[in-house]
Order: C-alpha cells, then structure tokens, then sequence
C-alpha cells in the first residue's frame, strides 16, 4: 500500500510537520531562490491559508543560530533528505548562522486595541528573552559605554516578520537599526 503518511491539517510550523512525519511537498529550494535575490527586503504575498506561516518557520529554522551542538544536529537533521542539502555549499554554508527573531501576528489577536498591544508586546518579549545572550554581549558593554545605543546584534541579523493580509518580509542587514536605537533608549525595558 506504499508509505502513508497523514496530511498536516492545521500544522503550519516546519519542525512540527518535519518531525510529525507529515505528508510534506520539499519547498526548501525556496531557501536558495531567496539568497541567490540578495534582496535587502522580500515582500512574500500569498492568499489566507497558502503556507505563508509554513515559509516562514522553514527560513527560521533554517537560519537560526542553534544555541548548543545538540540544536546544531537537530537542526541538520530537519532538513536531512531536502533539496536544500543537495544544493551547492554556498548555500547550506548559511544554515545557522543568524539570529532570527520570528513575529507571528497570528497570536496577537484581541477584543480591542490594549489586548491586541499586549499580545503583540507578549511576542516580541519572547523573542527579546531568546536572545537576551546577544544583547548582553561585551560588544554590547562597549557600546554602550560609548554611547552609541547599539543593542549588540550584529549588521547581518535577520528578522522573519509575517505582515498581516500582504504576505510576509523578510529584513536584514541594516534594517535592524531601528531595534538597535530603540533598545538602547531603552524600549525593550518598558515592553518588559
């Protein structure tokens, strides 16, 4: 009867579909068609329901810099058996090498304007807690004690960002500055 595998009803994150054994169509040449761009900024727009979120966890978790060796394998593992891996060096030289702060708007629903805030400041304290190692670098130290407010991340820091109704973008390299100047006018703080 061949290999059976269940159709992922209502699983729109990478790892869950990967490790579930889903049924799952390898869209991770994706991966390549987004770097070969080298475009600062990718507007993605898709319908409602057509794998935007999916997208989007496959780069994150593609991307992401694992904090240990064991997240390191993990992370491999996920994408053992795809067409990313048979792509050339050049590209799986990039797997783990960002950190990547993931906002979903999924989760920021809310009855008025104060409830959606909160669970949008709920998400970006989830991040902001992920990778609280970076902003509390010695780079971070130095910047500060030079005044430059710099939150520490480096230039080529990437943001998966999924935008409501248009799609999804993706920001990086300089785009992060604006983070930068708003942790070191201490925003972040006053979220928390």
């Amino acid at each position: 009867m061949g290999d059976y595998r269940p159709l992922p009803i209502g699983v729109n994150s990478f790892t869950d579909m990967r490790e579930g054994g889903y049924y799952y169509v390898d869209k991770t040449l994706f991966i390549k068609e987004l770097l070969d761009m080298k475009g600062k900024v990718t507007l993605f727009t898709r319908p409602r329901r057509f794998g935007k979120t999916l997208n989007m966890t496959m780069l994150r978790d593609f991307f992401q810099m694992p904090v240990d060796e064991m997240a390191a394998e993990k992370q491999r593992a996920l994408f053992a058996g795809l067409k990313i891996v048979e792509a050339e060096e050049t590209y799986m030289s990039q797997m783990g090498q960002y950190p990547v702060i993931f906002l979903s708007l999924k989760s920021t629903a809310g009855d008025n304007w104060e409830e959606a805030f909160a669970a949008l400041c709920n998400e970006i304290e989830i991040e902001f807690r992920r990778h609280r190692s970076a902003l509390c670098t010695a780079e971070l130290e130095e910047d500060r004690g030079r005044g430059s407010g710099s939150s520490g991340l480096s230039s080529g820091a990437a943001a998966v960002v999924p935008m409501p109704g248009a799609g999804a973008r993706k920001k990086s390299d300089h785009t992060d500055r604006r983070v930068r100047r708003a942790a070191g006018e201490g925003a972040f703080q006053r979220i928390l």
